[in-house]
């Protein structure tokens, strides 16, 4: 208790500064809760706007994956006639739309755990924009035009895979049967010139032969024979020189859709001439074989005749084994129709328009895989990938605008804090001021008036009017008990002296003084 009394002036210069320590904890508190809120945003930015952003790009990066793989890899496999290829190729397909399905969903999830949209519609089924936040709003056109792009890639785009694998399917399949068939061309034709060389030349041999040599009839007929064979082999070479023809024009037109659709341009216009003037080049081709065909056909009966004819000679001319070896050597005709005919089947497999590797059929299906692959894969990719960087520039508005409500929103807390620490300063310097005045300067200077007034005047009944209940207090209560004790002092003695001047020696002070007095 005594510490207490002794420390009162202390305690009182303690609570002034009780303004200053408000105005600092006042100051902390706005300081925390706008440092809060800052990060309640700034975390609901990373985790919900970011988590979007960043998914919907993982999203469109899958979706060009598969793009890529149907487009890219499908006409990869068309090139090299490869259904294995193929068949990996939509293998990545499928392992794309997979992962691409995946990120799509997670954006689903992440808008729709943030807010329950249900609160926010009204009796007739319809978003009151009244009440939801704008913030709600803008997750709400984001479902929205995800449910767009999920309608366009069913309808537009994973409906149409798989006839744009079944097109490449039959172009490798018509490719490969083409080929296979132009081998069989070659092989028959090979077989055919080489019997026909080796009777053009045995023929030849015959005409110079020993037996021959005094029958100038005989070597006629026999050259007349072998000139026949040289010409028939002259039909094949302009038939084979079509053919050539032909399959060139397939190639060249095989090419043609790959170079375009290697643009990736779904816009892109072909600025070369129209394909109806190869069509008609490759049905007037067509047409010439087959006349070719046909007028050799015609010539296997003269040339039937003509080893008719040289059979019954033969004999007339050679004997023993050596009839047989003429006739093995220049008969051919048997030989050389096997393989003709061989020839024409092959070719009218190719040609006709019932056939499995016919030219008109790789054409329609190399047509369809074109337009399957324009119409039904870059179209839709460009629309669908044009609303998905769409929704990632409005996502990205929208954390811009959250970073810069952030800024203004710290901006007015900098200003806020500022204005509350300078007002708290000029309350704590006012409310320290008049503390200082009533309870230091003024009881100070009654102090210093009593005492100038009784050093003046030495009028002791003069006292201190101070009612501080603090040690000023109890300092003035202890000098007004001072001057009192001196007044009663002084006053003891002037009676006394006063007595004793009136001859009263034995005139004593009667109250008893401490000190020097006493």
């Amino acid at each position: 208790m005594k510490f207490l009394n002794n420390t009162k002036l202390i305690f009182k210069s303690i609570l002034d500064l009780i303004p200053a320590v408000l105005v600092a904890i006042i100051v902390a508190m706005i300081a925390a809760y706008g440092m809060n809120n800052l990060n309640k945003n700034f975390r609901e930015i990373n985790e919900i706007q970011l988590e979007i952003t960043n998914t919907l790009e993982a999203a469109k990066s899958h979706l060009r994956s598969l793009k890529i793989a149907v487009t890219g890899d499908v006409l990869l496999a068309t090139k090299q006639n490869s259904l294995d290829l193929l068949e990996k190729a939509q293998e990545t397909v499928q392992q794309n739309q997979i992962d691409f399905q995946t990120k799509f969903s997670q954006i689903f999830s992440i808008v729709l755990n943030q807010t329950d949209y249900s609160n926010y519609v009204d009796n007739s089924g319809n978003f009151d924009n009244n009440t939801i936040t704008a913030k709600h709003i803008h997750n709400k056109d984001i479902l929205d035009e995800l449910i767009i792009i999920r309608d366009t890639l069913d309808e537009k785009l994973y409906s149409q895979l798989e006839g744009v694998f079944y097109n490449a399917e039959k172009v490798i399949q018509i490719e490969n049967n083409t080929k296979k068939i132009k081998e069989n061309l070659d092989e028959q034709h090979f077989k055919t010139s080489n019997i026909l060389i080796k009777a053009i030349k045995a023929s030849f041999n015959t005409t110079e032969s020993f037996e021959l040599r005094e029958d100038a009839d005989m070597r006629n007929f026999v050259y007349r024979y072998s000139m026949f064979l040289t010409s028939l082999s002259g039909k094949f070479s302009t038939m084979k020189q079509n053919e050539y023809k032909l399959f060139a024009i397939e190639a060249e037109d095989s090419n043609q859709p790959n170079k375009r659709l290697q643009k990736e341009n779904p816009y892109y216009i072909d600025q070369s001439k129209s394909n109806s003037n190869t069509s008609d080049n490759r049905e007037d081709l067509i047409k010439e074989i087959k006349i070719n065909i046909r007028d050799i056909r015609e010539e296997f009966k003269s040339l039937r005749e003509l080893e008719k004819s040289l059979d019954h000679r033969i004999p007339y001319f050679f004997s023993g084994d050596s009839i047989i070896s003429q006739k093995e050597k220049l008969i051919v005709s048997d030989d050389i129709w096997k393989s003709f005919t061989k020839y024409s089947i092959n070719f009218n497999n190719f040609a006709s328009d019932f056939g499995s590797g016919n030219s008109a059929n790789l054409s329609n299906s190399k047509s369809a895989l074109d337009n399957a692959l324009k119409n039904n894969i870059y179209l839709p990719y460009a629309s669908i990938s044009t609303r998905l960087d769409n929704l990632i520039r409005k996502n990205n508005e929208e954390i811009e605008k959250s970073i810069e409500s952030n800024e203004e929103y710290l901006e007015r807390l900098i200003y806020t804090i500022i204005l509350v620490s300078v007002i708290g300063l000029l309350l704590a310097i006012g409310i320290g001021y008049l503390v200082a005045i009533y309870a230091v300067v003024r009881p100070m200077r009654e102090f210093a008036k009593v005492s100038m007034e009784i050093a003046q005047t030495g009028d002791f009944s003069q006292t201190i009017d101070i009612q501080n209940k603090d040690e000023i207090g109890d300092a003035a209560k202890a000098i007004n008990q001072m001057l009192g004790n001196t007044k009663s002092a002084f006053t003891e003695i002037e009676e006394l002296f006063s007595k004793v001047a009136n001859g009263d020696l034995t005139a004593r002070i009667n109250k008893e003084f401490k000190g020097d007095i006493g």
